[in-house]
């Protein structure tokens, strides 16, 4: 018992000193508005340009977006009526995007597939016959044929489906009662394709992760302590060991389990208020775990990321409303992106961090440049700001619990200017500065 407490305390302390470390060189992004951009899924190309898959409210249809570069192209995948609600994106070797993701019916709900051959959208039919399509996750093969796990809500199942160049087959992975909610997909690439998912297992409220052993679907419980298991997101090592992130729905809980060999190690990664949900895992070269996810507390998206030695944790974006899912992916220099579904304003988010990647010309020519001065100070601190075209600027500063403390507002012309901000008790603080549709976050530290 004292081993977790001091675990815990640990956690806590890199909470803050990472917090103020990295959170000032993230970037956000507006990529479309109107109530588009909820259940975002992610994925970078080889060049590391993001496509993003998305489901617009207002048309009720399935959505696309890619950027070159130096724009935004968005495009409507599927517009019949209630397609894509659930839906995730997975690149090829070509850099062609797939998308698998339900179409609801009049009496089904149909799992599709959805391939940019270069110029149009081709769509199948993947599995018909019930409630289908639910969280799906998609991934192509070494082949570059795509594979698919979701789960078939009127059976209550985990079901898997593959492409073998000519047909769609499909299977039940487990037919326990009510399992297979927040399915997870990767393909074992050490041996072979095999693939391998986590899910949750809604009827006894645990974490499950199943892998195709040659002939026969092997199950494992991972973690059974209370009800737990919610948005799980799956990676493997280089080793083909598995990691998985989800969320503890008893403690309201961010947790990581990963595979070494012999044995499953769980540990809490977040637990600072009701956070985890939405997470999405990825790992980088080192297989080091990278996670984004929900903080519903204080409505803010977080990242955490393992160093080889400790966690560090930062603030991504804040005033989200009803976030809950996030989509991760890291680039060729292993930092990460983040795409996700701002539910107050109704947007399509996409974040990134460091100096690196395609958005360095983005934020050059477009974001807001800040800098926080004196930092840390004793009473008060000027943020100023250089933007390269008119706008109205907004300016949001927010606590380290993710609370806006203050806001600013007002129309400024092309060029360098700066705000005072004053009676802020000690602490660590993040401002905000968005100029149309983009922005940039500084941290800074009062101290009295």
């Amino acid at each position: 018992m004292s081993s977790r407490i001091v675990s815990l305390t640990a956690v806590l302390i890199v909470t803050t000193v990472f917090s103020n470390a990295f959170a000032d060189e993230w970037q956000t992004e507006v990529v479309d508005t109107n109530g588009s951009g909820y259940l975002a899924s992610l994925a970078l190309d080889s060049s590391d340009h993001p496509h993003i898959s998305y489901y617009d409210w207002v048309s009720s249809g399935l959505k696309y977006a890619y950027s070159n570069g130096s724009s935004w192209s968005i495009m409507f995948v599927d517009t019949t009526y209630s397609s894509g609600a659930n839906s995730s994106i997975a690149v090829n070797s070509s850099n062609h995007p797939g998308i698998a993701y339900c179409k609801a019916g009049t009496r089904w709900t149909v799992l599709k597939y959805a391939y940019f051959n270069g110029t149009t959208w081709d769509i199948a039919d993947v599995d018909t016959y019930g409630q289908l399509g639910y969280t799906p996750s998609i991934q192509f093969d070494a082949a570059d044929l795509p594979s698919i796990s979701y789960r078939d809500e009127f059976n209550e199942r985990l079901k898997y489906a593959y492409y073998n160049g000519s047909n769609w087959y499909n299977c039940v992975v487990d037919s326990d009662t009510d399992v297979g909610k927040y399915t997870s997909l990767e393909l074992e690439t050490v041996s072979a394709n095999y693939p391998h998912i986590s899910y949750y297992d809604v009827g006894r409220g645990n974490l499950k992760y199943a892998y195709l052993s040659e002939t026969y679907w092997a199950i494992t419980t991972v973690d059974a302590a209370g009800e737990t298991g919610a948005w799980t997101s799956l990676e493997l090592d280089s080793n083909g060991y598995p990691h998985i992130s989800y969320y503890d729905i008893t403690n309201e809980n961010l947790k990581y389990a990963r595979w070494n060999g012999s044995n499953w190690s769980i540990d809490i990664i977040d637990y600072a208020g009701r956070v985890g949900e939405g997470t999405s895992l990825a790992l980088d070269s080192n297989d080091h775990p990278h996670i984004s996810y929900y903080d519903y507390s204080n409505q803010s998206l977080k990242y955490a990321r393992w160093n080889g030695s400790s966690w560090g944790f930062s603030i991504v974006d804040v005033g989200l409303g009803n976030l809950y899912y996030t989509s991760l992916a890291l680039d060729s220099n292993d930092q990460p992106r983040i795409a996700y579904y701002d539910a107050d304003d109704l947007n399509l988010m996409y974040a990134w961090y460091g100096p690196t990647g395609i958005e360095d010309d983005i934020t050059e020519s477009n974001s807001p440049l800040t800098r926080v001065y004196p930092n840390p100070a004793n009473e008060s601190v000027e943020v100023s700001f250089f933007i390269t075209y008119d706008s109205w600027v907004d300016m949001q500063v927010f606590n380290l619990s993710g609370r806006l403390v203050k806001t600013f507002g007002n129309s400024y012309q092309n060029g360098q200017h700066s705000i005072s901000i004053d009676d802020l008790t000690s602490g660590t603080y993040f401002v905000k500065v968005q100029a149309g549709d983009y922005s940039s976050m500084e941290s800074f530290v009062i101290i009295e």
